[in-house]
């Protein structure tokens, strides 16, 4: 249950921190019944821009959507990182002169990604983060043109929002280390409609608030400070696995495999395709010109990570798998 005053916080600060004005022209690519989808329609409706509306299934479509923008000159346009990276493969995406601006959210943003952007198109790109629960994003990051941290941060709350990191006791965690985030400030829901279960399981009362009544978000996603105070995404506190008497983060091991010059993308699963017999499996997406084979991978990550973290199965694809609502679908990852 989305308030209309966290919308309104969460259009004005997008507004303001952007400078958007009635020169704004839109692509309204993503369906509706995806949080993201609300800024792009309320955007140019409260700018007095312009609304681009993209044909049926052109949300999915590269070559649509490169001739959509150059036929409207559309200057904002949003994108999750893995249809970000195909659509920077169009023949002829440098003739998208009219962009300015690129949002990206939804998945992982990676420092060859953003090169890679940066390289084609004259544009500002912006890393968003934000659960539905907390009204679409509740935190941005401003990418440069070099960036040095091969996972781009999640950067900062965007206006009146807040941003906490807590161990299992809820206490804040010391400076640099990894923690659970917390959401708080005008843009958390009211909860979920007709679940109050759910809704006490994952909202809890904002200690750190001198408001009565604010609320936490509790994410499930673990973070931390760089040292310029970003927060950076590190993975999903539920994706921690017990293997070998170790527990590991999957994310954790994703991360340093997308660090890998070559690697697009990766998941890390624990599989047991024969009963009693675990392993970390790695499905990986690579360039199209990347020629490392799976023992270069290997002592690539034995360079970075304890020998009980490397996977003992890699798997190449020629793409990720998602669910129709973005999710990774898991179930379709084929065994090693």
């Amino acid at each position: 249950m989305i308030s209309h005053r966290s919308l309104t916080n969460h259009m004005l600060w997008m507004i303001d921190e952007f400078g958007f004005d009635s020169s704004v022209r839109v692509l309204q690519k993503t369906p509706f019944s995806f949080d993201a989808s609300v800024w792009e329609f309320y955007l140019p409706l409260l700018t007095g821009g312009t609304l681009v509306i993209a044909g049926t299934d052109g949300h999915m479509d590269t070559a649509y959507m490169k001739d959509n923008i150059k036929r409207n000159s559309v200057n904002i346009i949003q994108m999750v990182p893995s249809l970000l990276d195909l659509f920077l493969d169009e023949p002829g995406i440098e003739e998208c002169k009219s962009l300015k601006f690129v949002f990206s959210g939804g998945e992982a943003l990676t420092k060859n990604l953003c090169s890679k952007v940066y390289s084609k198109l004259d544009v500002t790109l912006c890393n968003l983060y934000g659960p539905t629960e907390a009204t679409i994003d509740s935190t941005f990051y401003i990418c440069s043109k070099n960036e040095t941290e091969e996972n781009i941060p999640i950067g900062k709350p965007v206006s009146n929002a807040r941003a906490y990191i807590l161990d299992g006791d809820m206490n804040p965690v010391p400076d640099r280390a990894a923690g659970e985030l917390y959401l708080g400030g005008v843009n958390i829901s009211l909860g979920y409609v007709n679940n109050k279960t759910f809704t006490d399981e994952k909202f809890t009362d904002d200690i750190f608030s001198d408001k009565p009544g604010g609320k936490m978000y509790r994410s499930g996603d673990l973070v931390k400070y760089n040292s310029k105070g970003e927060l950076v995404f590190l993975g999903r506190s539920d994706e921690q696995v017990k293997f070998r008497g170790f527990r590991i983060e999957l994310g954790e091991i994703e991360s340093v495999i997308n660090t890998l010059n070559g690697i697009k993308s990766s998941i890390v699963l624990l599989r047991e395709d024969k009963p009693g017999n675990k392993r970390l499996t790695a499905y990986i997406v690579q360039d199209s010109n990347a020629a490392q084979d799976v023992n270069e991978i290997k002592t690539f990550l034995k360079g970075k990570l304890p020998e009980y973290m490397i996977p003992s199965a890699f798997v190449k694809l020629d793409k990720i798998p998602y669910t129709p609502n973005g999710k990774v679908d898991k179930k379709s990852l084929p065994g090693a």
